[in-house]
């Protein structure tokens, strides 16, 4: 320092006077303060300086936590939001509606990241699909159904109760709606070895084999052998059908026209239609009624079975008995 420079002059000189001591005290004092105010801008600048450290620290880790936060709602709404389309592909109305109420808060504060913990597991979301109600309690006990929801679960109770009722046996007419047009083609399949007195024919067109005579059928029903398998299998089960598939040797064709052997004489079943089948025995797949008929004299009883078919007329005759010199209700 210049005063140092001074002292050493004076000192060289072996002069020191009162005035120079009391120069250099106060030069010395002054050059004392100067370094005082230095050290204490020092340390205002290095108090300064920390507190701008903590105040981008402190902003950084608020950024951070509000990344979280809104990455954590992001993917609850994403989950709710897959757990709705569940939910509504597997239940059959398609009126249920699943919003998820999610907000972000605003975040003044840090908040304490939540650990997961063996006492606060992650919720694992099951890939496996929703099929029952008691399944979406456990999903999501909070998440309110709408009315048409709980209509939707209501349906599907009932359905699966419908599916495990035992066979509900139908009113009479649920079997017997087209049972006329049964009767009316077993009673043809019957006359055919009588002479086929309900198939219409030309008895003009006719030719004899040995001593047989045929006549040409002219019955639109009926035109080729074909014809004949078709009707018997329409009206009757395989089996009982192939009991009469001998009427088929009763059938000829000449020139492409289709022939029956023609000898008319009675045939057994003629229905009294003045008496109502009476059913005796039903299930869902099929019955078995009591058929009055007509004999010289006198009316008879037969026992038919019938199956349900896919195809018109809805049932086929399995089966049919005779039961002789009996009334209907002592079966």
């Amino acid at each position: 320092m210049r005063f140092n420079d001074e002292y050493r002059k004076e000192m060289n000189n072996k002069t020191l006077s009162e005035d120079f001591i009391k120069n250099l005290a106060a030069k010395m004092a002054d050059e004392a303060a100067k370094s005082k105010n230095t050290d204490k801008e020092n340390t205002e600048i290095n108090t300064e300086q920390k507190e701008t450290e903590v105040k981008v620290i402190e902003y950084r880790r608020n950024r951070t936590m509000m990344s979280v936060k809104i990455i954590a709602a992001a993917c609850a709404a994403a989950v709710m939001i897959v757990f709705g389309t569940t939910l509504k592909n597997k239940l059959p109305n398609e009126n249920i509606s699943v919003t998820p109420d999610v907000s972000v808060t605003k975040i003044s504060e840090p908040a304490e990241t939540e650990q997961v913990t063996a006492d606060n597991p992650v919720t694992e979301i099951s890939s496996e699909p929703v099929t029952s109600v008691e399944q979406i309690t456990e999903l999501s006990p909070e998440a309110a159904l709408t009315d048409a929801a709980v209509t939707s679960v209501a349906e599907i109770t009932e359905e699966a109760i419908v599916e495990n009722l035992p066979e509900t046996e139908h009113e009479d007419s649920y079997y017997l709606e087209n049972i006329s047009e049964i009767l009316s083609a077993y009673q043809l399949i019957d006359s055919i070895p009588a002479g086929g007195i309900m198939i219409e024919t030309d008895q003009e067109d006719s030719f004899y084999d040995d001593t047989d005579q045929y006549v040409r059928i002219t019955d639109s029903r009926f035109t080729d052998l074909s014809d004949i398998d078709n009707y018997l299998n329409k009206y009757l089960t395989e089996e009982f059908a192939e009991s009469h598939s001998d009427i088929k040797d009763l059938f000829t064709v000449q020139n492409g026209n289709l022939y029956l052997r023609y000898s008319p004489r009675g045939y057994k079943y003629i229905w009294n239609t003045g008496i109502a089948p009476e059913i005796t025995e039903k299930s869902e797949n099929s019955f078995t009624f009591i058929q009055a008929y007509d004999v010289p004299g006198a009316v008879e009883y037969t026992k038919i079975t019938m199956v349900k078919s896919d195809e018109h007329p809805g049932w086929k005759i399995d089966s049919i008995e005779d039961i002789l010199n009996q009334n209907s209700e002592n079966f």
